[in-house]
């Protein structure tokens, strides 16, 4: 019996474990109270505090828009929900460039949990990487350092 719940046990984990690992899509809003009014934020506000992120800076250069968002998007995905095993993948079937960034442990710095975590962009086979940290923000939002 105890070998049956152990093994139901490890299986459930699998499959939370296995909703951890995904490919960059748009952030899901995160509440803002104002007031005691709780709205939820958008994806723009969310991304916004980033600055662009990484990706934003020279590790992105010469990207495409539509690159730049998926990589920033994966950029705010690893910080929330990345336990820094698996990266958060992102791609460009066009151009054939992809990314994957990984979060690292988080820190505290006074009231603000903070992580490092660090993009690789393979862009014409060639890998670059770049790294730094992001605080949370109050409303939820990550603030790169």
């Amino acid at each position: 019996m105890r070998t049956l719940v152990s093994l139901v046990f490890i299986l459930s984990m699998a499959v939370v474990l296995t909703g951890c690992i995904s490919s960059a899509v748009a952030p899901q809003p995160v509440a803002s109270v104002s007031g005691g009014n709780v709205r939820p934020l958008a994806p723009s506000q969310l991304l916004g505090p980033l600055n662009g992120g990484l990706i934003g800076g020279n590790l992105g250069a010469n990207l495409k828009p539509v690159e730049k968002q998926r990589g920033l998007v994966a950029e705010y995905q690893a910080l929330e929900t990345s336990f820094g095993l698996t990266p958060v993948l992102w791609a460009e079937e066009t151009t054939g460039n992809s990314g994957e960034v990984i979060a690292g442990a988080p820190y505290r710095v006074g009231q603000q949990d903070c992580r490092p975590f660090t993009h690789r962009l393979t862009r014409n086979s060639v890998l670059t990487t770049a790294s730094g940290s992001a605080c949370r923000q109050a409303n939820g939002s990550w603030l790169l350092l």
